[in-house]
């Protein structure tokens, strides 16, 4: 198929979409930061901890949600939009559903073992339709848009 994304074209996408990413993270962070500044005992205190629970759970769940909302919707992160590069099922070449999306997002962390994406850099430059692990199980494609 030639109108599939290029390994450059997601690499830029997923570098846009981490930076914005982590700028929502910060956000989220604040009150953590804030509490931890008040400094001593207050740091480990009860308000402190119970911050952090659902802080860390945010920063970790933010991404795949962020991935899974924007794919199954339009099938474009703010990345892929940018990089003009759109999600779609391999077949009817339709956005995902939240499920499939889901799954597929479910899968970076092994598409991004051990580090730095490779695992997922190596599949989608070595492969005929340029699918990472999450795409070959989600059943989706990374084309131009």
């Amino acid at each position: 198929m030639s109108n599939l994304a290029t390994l450059g074209d997601r690499v830029v996408a997923l570098i846009i979409d981490t930076i914005i990413i982590f700028l929502i993270s910060l956000v989220i962070l604040i009150p953590l930061l804030v509490f931890g500044f008040f400094g001593g005992s207050f740091a480990f205190s009860f308000p402190f901890f119970f911050f952090v629970g659902p802080i860390v759970l945010a920063t970790w769940l933010l991404p795949l949600f962020y991935f899974t909302y924007f794919e199954s919707t339009s099938g474009q992160t703010p990345g892929k939009q940018m990089a003009h590069i759109r999600t779609v099922d391999e077949k009817t070449l339709k956005p995902l559903d939240f499920g499939r999306s889901l799954v597929r997002n479910l899968l970076r962390i092994i598409d991004s073992l051990p580090f730095l994406y490779i695992v997922g850099l190596i599949l989608v430059a070595s492969t005929e339709k340029r699918q990472r692990i999450g795409d070959m199980a989600a059943g989706s494609i990374v084309v131009k848009a």
